[in-house]
Order: C-alpha cells, then structure tokens, then sequence
C-alpha cells in the first residue's frame, strides 16, 4: 500500500470516528435529558408518598372504626 493509500484509509477511518463520536453524544445527551426527567418524576413521587401512605392510613381507620361500630350496634 502507497502513502497516499495509507493516508486515505486514515482519512476514512477518521471521518468515520467522527461521526461515530457525534452520535455518541447525541445519544448521551439524550440519556441526560431522560434521566433529568425521571429524576423529576421520582422527585415529585416521593414528595406526593406521604400523603397517599397519610391517606391510606386514615381510610384504614376509618374503616376500622365503621367496623368496630357496626360490631358494638350488632352486639346490643
């Protein structure tokens, strides 16, 4: 292979790692975003969690309360 071949085979080689280089950071820009966005979203399900579990609880009790007390009223 000539020199003039060699140094269009690294040509090639190197446009083509180039590019390669730019989807690379395409991709991981768009990794970035995405997880940017669930940090969000997970962010805002914790934050939320408390009162659901808050919730939850008080129905619980409630529930229970109704329970005891149609008991109590059945038993008389």
């Amino acid at each position: 292979m000539s020199l003039e071949e060699e140094f269009d085979a690294l040509i090639r080689q190197n446009e083509m790692l180039v590019k390669k280089i730019h989807k690379d950071a395409q991709h991981n820009q768009e990794t970035q975003a995405q997880n940017e966005c669930l940090q969000k979203q997970l962010g805002s399900f914790l934050k939320q969690k408390p009162k659901v579990n808050e919730e939850t609880y008080k129905a619980e009790r409630r529930r229970q309360e109704r329970v005891f007390s149609h008991n109590i009223d059945s038993s008389s």
